[in-house]
């Protein structure tokens, strides 16, 4: 698995501290370089969840970690 985000190394590194994410790489793509060479696309938890519950979709980032488990 990686991570491919829009941000900063900086950025990017104290994000994965906040969230306590697992150690994977992070990409950062400023630019979008990745995004356009893979053809992906900014994802919204909508996206990503489109048959989810609508509560599912009202829920914080810890909230969704606890889904995960």
């Amino acid at each position: 698995m990686i991570i491919i985000g829009q941000g900063e190394p900086e950025r990017a590194k104290a994000f994965a501290e906040k969230y306590k994410l697992p150690p994977v790489p992070i990409l950062c793509d400023p630019k979008y370089e990745a995004y356009k060479a893979y053809g992906l696309v900014e994802g919204k938890p909508s996206q990503i969840l489109f048959d989810a519950p609508e509560e599912f979709l009202d829920r914080d980032y810890q909230a969704g970690i606890k889904i995960a488990e």
